[in-house]
């Protein structure tokens, strides 16, 4: 019935005259009629269309490029690297024996980032997060908390591609620190003291989820084990005595530079700095999860150690310049093959011990003297670039700019500095005992002085001193009671030659 009356209803309405089966609509005509009245405010809403629509296709080409741009490792081995042997064991048996927060004291130039470097680039044994000072991205806990929080979700996403077997964890960390940082940029307000402190504790449950995850579990088991409220204890750590069954690569934090720490985060931050120090005591030396590297050539790091409380729990090691052999072996095999002119090679090796007396062991200074200095222009010795260098930097500490003054004891300190020798050395607190440490320490900050913190590592191997106690194989007896000297030294050899030739001119006077 119903069915009935809605066709004769239908057919009721096609007999009406004028009727159209099309119906007609006026939605729209509204927006029309407003365009076409106010002309002046449609065409600004296009032109802003028009703009936003830009945007979003630069955003999408820029989006494309990084997309297209291979990301680089700058964490490499250097090239034309001179192998130091000594030096690589050394820093190699430190890294296989239980996580350790070392220092690495040297002046500069003397290969310490290039000798850690190489050791750390070996991609089978490490996992490396390297931070340089020397281009830091942060000046304030906030810059700093980015910083650090981008560095730590590259570090795991390098885990998840360069450690078989957890690329699923490597991944699934890395974005734990991503979405930490958006969620602290929607907050609006800048990361403070606080933030770091939880970065801290992150990167601590990071890595303790690196050295439980086992990729051999089922899927069923790794559940179970995530479900859990609290982390068990790892399974393995950063121990010499824990076999490394799953292969995994061993965690190691190197920070270059490390003195520029409290510089960039100034007395006004020195919250955030202890907050940062303990936390890698805490992550390195009592949980074991990582290595810590610091690598300074400023003296005065050893005051930051101490006044923060740190030096109790870290081992200082200090790298001097490679020997008089090395310097040796670099001259023979590697700079007069650059030297194309055969006949000059007879005169530099008659004067190779009238050069080492001046510029000692510095590979760089060998190299731009011969390469440089001499082969090109011409120069003698004394007339080097870095001859002259080391004197100005010892005049100008004399004779400092206008409205300062020397201060006193200066000439006094450097004529004991010249007459120390490596059987008598000067103790940097007998120094500053004797002349005063604000003397000795505006030596040090014009890096004109230097200071051989903790065990020197680049000096002839102990097995060969045998004369020491011959049945200890060259090592002290453990009874002997001689005390540790810390010598002040200068900070390289061409820098003492300069001091030496200073002085003279003043006694001339």
């Amino acid at each position: 019935m119903l069915r009935r009356t809605s066709l004769l209803a239908k057919h009721y309405r096609k007999s009406i005259p004028g009727y159209s089966t099309q119906s007609r609509s006026f939605f729209g005509i509204g927006d029309v009629l407003g365009a076409i009245g106010n002309p002046k405010e449609t065409l600004s809403q296009i032109t802003e269309a028009k703009n936003e629509l830009e945007k979003v296709k630069n955003e999408l080409v820029e989006m494309g490029e990084k997309v297209r741009l291979p990301p680089v490792r700058t964490f490499v081995r250097q090239p034309n690297y001179f192998s130091r042997k000594l030096e690589e064991d050394r820093v190699r048996a430190m890294l296989d024996s239980d996580a350790t927060f070392t220092v690495f004291f040297g002046a500069a130039s003397t290969g310490k980032t290039c000798l850690i470097r190489h050791v750390l680039t070996d991609n089978t044994k490490y996992i490396v997060l390297p931070i340089d000072l020397r281009i830091s991205a942060f000046t304030d806990p906030a810059t700093f908390y980015m910083s650090l929080s981008t560095h730590l979700e590259a570090f795991f996403n390098d885990v998840s591609e360069s450690v078989d077997g957890f690329e699923e964890l490597g991944h699934r960390l890395g974005l734990g620190f991503k979405h930490a940082r958006i969620d602290v940029e929607r907050r609006g307000v800048p990361p403070s003291s606080t933030d770091i402190s939880r970065l801290m504790e992150l990167f601590q449950n990071a890595l303790l989820n690196y050295w439980n995850y086992d990729p051999s579990l089922t899927e069923e088991e790794r559940k179970k084990l995530d479900n859990q409220s609290t982390l068990p204890e790892p399974k393995q750590r950063v121990t010499c005595g824990s076999p490394n069954k799953l292969n995994r690569k061993i965690p190691v934090l190197y920070i270059d530079e490390a003195h520029r720490l409290p510089q960039l985060l100034d007395t006004e931050h020195s919250g955030t700095l202890k907050i940062i120090l303990d936390g890698l005591t805490v992550l390195t030396k009592q949980e074991r999860l990582l290595h810590t590297i610091f690598c300074t050539s400023d003296s005065m790091f050893m005051s930051t150690l101490v006044d923060y409380n740190v030096l109790t729990h870290t081992q200082v090691l200090h790298v001097t310049d490679p020997s008089k052999d090395s310097i040796r072996s670099y001259l023979k095999d590697h700079l007069l093959l650059q030297i194309n002119q055969s006949h000059l090679h007879p005169h530099i090796i008659e004067n190779f011990d009238n050069i080492y007396s001046i510029l000692g062991g510095k590979y760089i200074h060998w190299k731009d003297y011969l390469l440089g200095d001499w082969l090109h222009d011409g120069l003698s010795l004394t007339q080097s670039k870095v001859a002259t260098h080391a004197k100005i930097s010892v005049e100008s500490h004399l004779y400092p700019s206008s409205g300062l003054s020397t201060p006193p004891n200066t000439l006094a300190l450097l004529h004991e500095i010249a007459k120390a020798t490596d059987d008598n050395p000067l103790d940097i607190f007998d120094a500053r005992r004797r002349f005063g440490q604000e003397v000795v320490d505006a030596l040090l900050c014009n890096k004109i002085l230097e200071v051989r913190w903790g065990n020197v590592i680049s000096r002839s191997n102990f097995l060969e001193n045998a004369h020491m106690n011959p049945k200890l194989d060259g090592r002290s007896d453990i009874s002997e009671n001689k005390p540790a000297i810390n010598p002040l030294k200068p900070a390289s050899s061409v820098m003492g030659w300069a001091i030496k030739e200073v002085l003279k001119k003043h006694e001339l006077q």
